[in-house]
């Protein structure tokens, strides 16, 4: 009789609460050995008690939300993961423990994962006092309505971080950003969610509320590559270059990867160090091996006036079959130019011409056409097209790339007004004077 009680008052406290999936597909075979697919509907209550744990496991396609609801008389230990990235040693997706007890009222502790590849997922459910803990498990995948996920109230940290990862998957960053501000809240001391609340308001051009997520990251885990990646790139867009390159010269020395020296690369650029953007660019390209990076490097030679560099750079880039863009064209003509061989210089820029006039992407004509105007001499006309461009995009840290061309034109041409003035200008503009 009492474990009727408990079973009935379990399937209704859970399932006024959560809304249930239909019986699951996966075969068992997908499972590793000893696992078996347990499927969680209404009013499933577990009794069978081996050893006090139990690993269930489902399927779930990519980028998919699923909401895991428990309730228990006691503690549960569950932890909510994909077996491959576990594996791999990036740990739990997400953990979840439901309160002490010793009642006979059971609690609702409730948990969401983000599923960022399709596959079967598994719970693993340990009981503290094995063979005591009555409980129920309630997983259902959560669907969206006019682009929001639905049933997201009563969520843990996790829960709403994963909610969060959602909305960032699908280019809701306003969206992903209440959320993750929401799991931190519930979890102050997760430098990992903190990381996330900084990417987005750094998305959405709040820098300055970046950067103080990014502490709140930071001053959990210090060494944290996220958070101090954002923080930089914050610090970037708002025109401090010394923080930046102090961010990107720390990230560099601990953890070397080829981004941090493609970053280093362009804050060098934008202070007018050209040697140090160089050598920051040859360790970016070296590190890469990529042959689309042979155009920072080229880029960057041309800054540093070693311009010879700068064509075998640009030629290699363009020699690819890939489809090449008029940039790469535009580029190697000025190479040409500044090294004193005009009728290459004349040859690729025509090629170049050719090339804006049969692009597609209104967006990029644009910006080549503020190139062209400025190569050419019409400071009004690269405005105005510049004006398009930072309409359609007028975030700093998506004009990065025009801002640094800029600054390299108006290096190689100190004595032409059109570049300086056109350079000063686009500062003013994303508010960096």
């Amino acid at each position: 009789m009492r474990s009727i009680v408990f079973r009935l008052c379990l399937i209704l406290v859970v399932g006024l609460l959560v809304q249930f999936p239909a019986k699951l597909d996966a075969q068992t075979e997908t499972c590793a050995p000893g696992l078996f697919i347990y499927e969680l509907e209404s009013g499933d209550y577990i009794e069978n008690v081996v050893d006090g744990s139990y690993t269930y496991c489902f399927e779930a396609s990519a980028y998919e939300v699923w909401r895991l609801d428990a309730a228990a008389t006691d503690m549960l230990f569950i932890d909510f993961y994909r077996p491959g990235a576990y594996q791999a040693g990036s740990g739990f997706f997400a953990e979840l423990t439901t309160p002490p007890g010793g009642n006979e009222t059971p609690v609702v502790v409730s948990t969401a994962i983000f599923t960022p590849e399709a596959g079967v997922y598994h719970l693993d459910v340990e009981e503290f006092a094995p063979g005591e803990v009555l409980f129920s498990l309630h997983l259902v995948k959560l669907e969206a309505r006019d682009g929001l996920l639905q049933n997201v109230d009563y969520l843990d940290a996790n829960g709403n971080n994963s909610v969060g990862n959602y909305y960032w998957y699908y280019g809701n960053i306003e969206q992903a950003l209440d959320f993750y501000l929401l799991a931190s809240d519930l979890n102050p001391s997760d430098y990992y969610i903190w990381g996330n609340a900084c990417a987005a308001a750094f998305q959405l051009g709040d820098y300055e509320e970046a950067i103080d997520l990014c502490d709140e990251s930071l001053d959990i885990q210090p060494n944290y590559t996220v958070a101090l990646d954002y923080r930089a790139l914050a610090f970037e867009s708002l025109g401090d270059y010394e923080e930046a390159i102090e961010g990107y010269e720390f990230l560099a020395e601990f953890d070397p990867q080829p981004g941090w020296h493609y970053n280093l690369g362009f804050a060098y650029t934008f202070v007018g160090d050209a040697e140090q953007a160089l050598e920051h660019m040859q360790a970016y390209t070296e590190l890469s091996e990529d042959w689309f990076d042979l155009f920072w490097r080229g880029l960057a030679y041309l800054n540093a006036g070693e311009y010879e560099e700068a064509i075998e750079d640009l030629e290699a880039v363009i020699a690819q079959p890939e489809d090449i863009s008029a940039f790469y064209h535009l580029w190697l003509s000025l190479a040409y130019q500044l090294n004193g061989d005009l009728q290459e210089a004349e040859t690729a820029f025509d090629a170049a011409i050719v090339m804006i006039e049969g692009e597609e992407s209104e967006f990029i004509q644009w910006r080549l056409q503020a190139v062209v105007a400025l190569l050419l001499g019409d400071q009004d006309e690269a405005r105005d097209r510049y004006e398009e461009v930072l309409g359609r995009q007028p975030l700093p840290h998506q004009r990065r790339s025009d801002l640094l061309y800029l600054t390299v034109l108006a290096a190689q041409f100190p004595d032409e007004a059109q570049y300086l003035e056109t350079l000063e200008w686009f500062r003013e503009e994303l508010n960096l004077d």
